[in-house]
């Protein structure tokens, strides 16, 4: 019997990590969330822990394993770093080896679902703020996003 296609998305933030197993149609088919999983302010091992316990969750309440993965997108905070690049691109391929996947920051998330067209703005003012855009020429760049030590000002967690 052949096993339908899934494919994972997963927003990583620092307050949160929320992961949706969907079937090649759309239909969403399991919803996992889990603590925050930003590298730089719960740390690497944490991080991994709550990316784990988010696509457990998920594939539970859709029935399934791992192995029925066909992609994953991580919307990951941090993730237009080198380091974030390795750490992420490191569990998806330890976790999830036959998948393909794509790592991309979670603020490329938000203007990807609210500009059909791949262009435009994206404001992020939770845990941390970033602010990225994208042109219509594909060039991407970004205000912000380092963390309260250089400034995050928009952000909601307090500085205390």
């Amino acid at each position: 019997m052949n096993r339908p296609s899934l494919f994972a998305g997963v927003d990583g933030g620092g307050s949160k990590t929320l992961a949706l197993i969907a079937a090649a149609d759309g239909r969403v088919l399991g919803r996992g969330l889990a603590c925050g999983s930003n590298y730089l302010s719960v740390g690497i091992e944490s991080a991994c822990a709550a990316l784990d316990d988010a696509l457990a969750r998920a594939l539970a309440q859709a029935g399934d394993e791992p192995a029925a993965l066909r992609a994953i997108c991580l919307g990951m905070a941090g993730a237009d770093r080198p380091e974030a690049r390795k750490i992420f691109g490191d569990w998806v391929e330890h976790k999830l080896p036959k998948a393909k996947y794509q790592l991309v920051t979670d603020a490329e998330l938000v203007l990807a679902a609210g500009t059909p067209s791949g262009w435009g703005l994206a404001l992020l003012s939770g845990t941390g703020s970033i602010a990225w855009a994208r042109t219509p020429s594909g060039q991407s760049g970004r205000l912000g996003g380092w963390g309260p030590l250089l400034g995050d000002e928009a952000a909601a967690m307090p500085l205390a």
